[in-house]
């Protein structure tokens, strides 16, 4: 990542650099992006276990709590073991609380998606969406906007990002700077600098692998493996199909080619492409 992209997106990638080419998982220190999740132990928690986390979860108003861990529902929680560890709260089968380290309780992106007002969210724009994905934070030229209650918070406080014109948050982190230090960079855009927010999980990383690599609406694409390598070329269509466009479908649809505007390809699937001049077929949910 150059100084200028760092200046015009406001992320930065905690080794210095990054490859922007696609938007893929990577292997950076964050966390979630460097491990596997290995979990070594699973318990089912009481009616009591469950209030008291709700009372540690750092959420943004207690009845969010509720939300997250429905009365009636099996709440399971696991811990990891090996180089990552961790602790995961499941609800019916649904991660929707971990803690990694000293950050506490926060919801995880699919709990999040369940409750989106669980966190006070920052928006930046889409451009920024690739670094974050890649293990970047986000800094503070970068924040466009945020929630009005943002401004009171201290720095440590648990936030989310999202993405201009996508209600669903993209990262989840803690804030690097106290709230009013975020407020200042939304009015005076480019006059403050430094880092906004610290991401301990974010879309493509091995916790929302282990939640079932869900995604909340058609906004989010998530490439994984970097798409197409020239090296691969020229593809025969159906190794393109089944090697690029089923793995990349949203979760709980289904792919139709008889449907697709482009249906230039011999019918047997003999034809090669070269680049990706490929017409995209309709998803319809399954």
């Amino acid at each position: 990542m150059t100084n200028e992209d760092q200046e015009r997106y406001g992320c930065v990638g905690r080794d210095g650099g990054l490859d922007c080419a696609t938007v893929r998982p990577c292997t950076l220190p964050m966390p979630f992006k460097q491990k596997e999740i290995l979990v070594k132990a699973e318990q089912k928690l009481s009616g009591k276990d469950v209030k008291k986390l709700s009372a540690e979860a750092r959420l943004a108003a207690p009845e969010d709590a509720a939300l997250l861990l429905r009365k009636g529902a099996d709440v399971v929680q696991r811990r990891t073991a090996g180089g990552l560890v961790c602790r995961i709260i499941d609800c019916d089968r649904v991660p929707v609380l971990f803690e990694l380290g000293s950050s506490g309780l926060l919801p995880t992106l699919p709990g999040l998606w369940r409750v989106p007002t669980a966190l006070p969210a920052l928006v930046c724009p889409p451009e920024a969406a690739r670094y974050l994905i890649n293990g970047a934070d986000l800094l503070l030229p970068g924040v466009r906007a945020a929630d009005a209650s943002v401004a009171a918070l201290p720095a440590g406080a648990a936030a989310c990002v999202r993405i201009f014109g996508n209600p669903s948050a993209v990262a989840v982190g803690v804030l690097a700077v106290p709230g009013a230090a975020v407020a200042e960079a939304v009015r005076s855009p480019g006059a403050v600098k430094g880092t906004a927010l610290q991401v301990e999980h974010v879309v493509g990383d091995a916790l929302w692998r282990l939640a079932g690599r869900p995604l909340p609406n058609s906004g989010f694409v998530v490439a994984e493996g970097g798409g197409v390598k020239d090296a691969s070329l020229p593809m025969t269509v159906n190794a393109f199909y089944s090697q690029h466009m089923r793995p990349g479908r949203p979760a709980g649809t289904s792919l139709d080619v008889k449907v697709s505007s482009r249906q230039k390809g011999k019918k047997s699937g003999e034809g090669g492409i070269k680049r990706a001049a490929v017409g995209r077929p309709r998803a319809t949910r399954s």
